[in-house]
């Protein structure tokens, strides 16, 4: 069986057998398993008992309501597993993770080579586990692996589980980081990702609020743009950041009549509340040269307009070059407006931007 060329295993809608499972471990051509809707019960021996599938680096469990935690420790098999992706069924319904027994982490610890992880759609219930599970794994290792994370949750994180998550992750040398969605968004809440993920290269921050579903909409957050603005200092690498605050909360003319901006930013050409040739998007500019101002390395920030439309604004250097971006998204969706390498697309296609070669 090591000779059959097959790269990519998937299962949808059906039963996944020790026997099945025992035919793929000698494949070493394989790199992605994909289990969709899949049931899979063990022999009384367990998991543990089964070969382990060394080739394989990308795996994708898309869960039903009635999946539970044995189809989640196959990933125990997968010794050399570096993106584990976890997504409700097709139908879009937030499906909560499996419950997971006392001694799971002992069992299933695929943080050993899990660089990317990607976490969509569960229900806020499921958060505990998952970051007590995290935090299990890393504590039995030298810490974590992880390089890529993106969470999604409705109806959002609030303070407790957000930085209890933070702390689960605070071994990994994060670069992307992405949580849609969140509730919590003090001025604390920068500062606490600032600090263990100092090389964290793309940030993207999706607020709701009031049973919002996670759709593209702006949302009002509790402070102002020059308030989060001077937090950011403390990322030394962030090129990429992406938010939905809406700028009308702050009211007026935001931002244009700021001399904290006219005197720190280092470029001369602060938009006017009275010019007319581009009101509608100088004040994006202008959160973004703040933004700039505190944070040398930012590159492009993305800022969630009305309408399902995502405003990009790119920063050209220090010379206060600036380039505005427009992007429509089908239904409003956040995901389609940001670069798949920083917030990937769902997996219309069964492909996913963050599975490895």
């Amino acid at each position: 069986m090591e000779r059959v060329n097959l790269s990519t295993f998937r299962s949808t809608g059906g039963e996944l057998t020790p026997r099945m499972l025992r035919a793929l471990a000698p494949m070493n051509a394989l790199r992605t398993v994909q289990l969709e809707d899949t049931s899979f019960h063990p022999s009384a021996d367990g998991v543990s008992a089964l070969p382990p599938i060394s080739s394989v680096v990308n795996v994708s469990l898309i869960l039903n309501e009635t999946a539970d935690h044995r189809l989640l420790e196959l990933l125990a098999l997968f010794v050399r597993v570096r993106t584990a992706v976890v997504e409700p069924s097709p139908d879009d319904r937030p499906t909560a993770l499996p419950y997971l027994p006392p001694n799971f982490a002992t069992r299933c610890n695929p943080f050993r080579s899990l660089e990317r992880l990607d976490l969509m759609n569960i229900p806020l219930s499921s958060v505990p586990q998952f970051h007590t599970w995290i935090a299990t794994c890393a504590s039995q290792i030298d810490g974590l692996q992880l390089t890529h994370v993106r969470l999604c949750c409705e109806p959002g994180l609030d303070q407790v589980d957000l930085m209890a998550l933070v702390a689960a992750l605070s071994s990994a040398l994060l670069r992307v980081l992405g949580l849609g969605c969140i509730r919590y968004a003090g001025l604390d809440l920068i500062d606490r990702l600032a600090e263990p993920f100092p090389m964290l290269e793309a940030l993207t921050l999706i607020r709701l609020m009031n049973g919002q579903n996670f759709r593209l909409t702006p949302c009002p957050w509790p402070h102002t743009t020059w308030e989060y603005a001077p937090r950011f200092s403390r990322f030394q690498h962030l090129q990429y950041f992406a938010w939905n605050f809406r700028v009308d909360a702050e009211g007026g003319c935001i931002l244009w009549d700021l001399p904290h901006i006219e005197v720190n930013c280092p470029v001369t050409d602060v938009p006017s509340p009275h010019d007319t040739a581009d009101d509608d998007f100088g004040g994006l500019r202008a959160v973004a040269k703040l933004f700039m101002v505190h944070c040398q390395s930012l590159q492009r920030v993305n800022h969630v307009s009305g309408s399902g439309i995502v405003h990009a604004v790119e920063i050209r250097g220090h010379t206060g070059g600036t380039m505005v971006s427009y992007y429509r998204c089908e239904n409003g969706v956040a995901w389609l407006a940001v670069p798949d390498e920083y917030y990937p697309p769902r997996m219309a296609d069964r492909t996913h931007s963050w599975y490895f070669e």
